[in-house]
């Protein structure tokens, strides 16, 4: 997976994100934690396509990195689809902070 996320083609990197971010209780697995510094380095960086950003967001969260909070507060706000109602799982269920 970490392969994938630092491919040279950004879809590739999205679908291994997304993938990432549609999985269940992946913080529970310490070989995820590793995974966080990928998620975060790739959000550094600029003009990112607002769905590839998103799915970022929820894998980073999905890793229960603390870095990745702030972020998923942003999208639970700005977003009133399922991505937001998924950051708010995540926030609670990573967290325990009350959705």
């Amino acid at each position: 997976m970490a392969q994938l996320l630092q491919h040279s083609d950004y879809l590739v990197r999205w679908h291994a994100a997304d993938l990432v971010g549609n999985s269940q209780y992946f913080h529970q697995y310490h070989w995820v934690r590793a995974l966080g510094d990928h998620f975060a380095d790739e959000l550094s960086k600029p003009e990112l396509p607002t769905h590839y950003q998103d799915d970022l967001i929820l894998a980073f969260g999905k890793t229960g990195d603390v870095r990745a909070v702030p972020l998923l507060t942003q999208l639970k706000k700005r977003r009133l689809d399922m991505a937001g109602f998924v950051a708010g799982l995540c926030l609670e269920r990573v967290y325990g902070i009350p959705g």
